[in-house]
């Protein structure tokens, strides 16, 4: 199953636990609401890939993402992972400079 977007009126809310986003005012955090792109993933799902030409910045909002890798043999190594209120993917997508990427699929 593909990601779905989540419709609902706890998103504003749900930025505000986002640590990268504490500092922002109510307002601000309602416009961004509005821009971001609502997403539920299942369990195992790839959220993004580290070869795609994606400026995704995610914020997880609920739940656990987890950061691999894959060695050349193909066995999957862990990074780390994103718990609640924190984010992964694209940095320079908050100001449009070149930045570090990490990547994620949901942990069961």
């Amino acid at each position: 199953m593909g990601a779905s977007p989540i419709m609902n009126d706890v998103e504003t809310t749900s930025l505000a636990g986002i640590g990268l986003l504490k500092d922002l005012s109510d307002e601000a955090l309602e416009a961004l609401a509005k821009r971001c792109s609502w997403r539920t993933y299942e369990s195992s799902e790839q959220i993004l890939d580290r070869q795609s030409d994606s400026c995704e910045l995610c914020f997880v909002v609920s739940g656990r993402a987890r950061v691999v890798n894959y060695s050349l043999s193909g066995r999957e190594v862990t990074f780390d992972d994103r718990e609640t209120g924190e984010y992964f993917g694209e940095l320079a997508a908050l100001d449009s400079q070149v930045g570090t990427r990490l990547f994620a699929e949901v942990d069961g």
